[in-house]
């Protein structure tokens, strides 16, 4: 039996909102949560083994390669509370090496996961971070993540090719 990828909107239970700031049908078209295995499966090949650990805060205090990750000097919070976008996508696009169309996962917990591309996550970033528990924006193709941590505080580089 294959594994189901995607799950509907509807059935997306995770802090994602898209009344506001309203996200466009075409952009909402292009989000698309993934089912509770699959986000599993993806954990466990870029995230961690580890059966204890579901949640990147839990990796705090241990030796993980999301730990390693550089300070961007960005603090996203305000620009959130404030409807400020410039800002955060002028840090983003810097440090997250990749083109408008590729697919990106944006993280947020073993269970949790949404795939789009960078364009729409840019376009659309402030109902991606609504709820925020250290999600990380993630490309396979060329490993490059975003921690945005709770505090506001966002680190940035790329994942080691064997590092989990």
């Amino acid at each position: 039996m294959e594994m189901q990828k995607y799950i509907a909107m509807t059935d997306y239970v995770y802090g994602w909102h898209f009344e506001e700031p309203p996200v466009s049908k075409e952009d909402l078209a292009k989000i698309f949560p993934l089912s509770k295995d699959y986000c599993e499966e993806l954990w466990k090949r870029y995230i961690t083994n580890s059966d204890e650990i579901y949640c990147l805060p839990q990796l705090w205090g241990k030796e993980h390669w999301a730990r390693k990750l550089s300070t961007l000097n960005y603090n996203f919070i305000d620009d959130f509370n404030n409807n400020v976008t410039t800002n955060f996508i002028e840090v983003v696009r810097k440090h997250f090496h990749c083109s408008n169309d590729d697919t990106v996962l944006f993280i947020g917990s073993k269970f949790n996961a949404i795939e789009t591309t960078f364009d729409v996550f840019l376009r659309n970033w402030m109902n991606f971070l609504y709820d925020d528990e250290d999600p990380l924006l993630f490309n396979t193709s060329t490993g490059f993540a975003i921690l945005f941590a709770s505090s506001g505080d966002v680190y940035g580089g790329k994942r080691p090719n064997k590092e989990r």
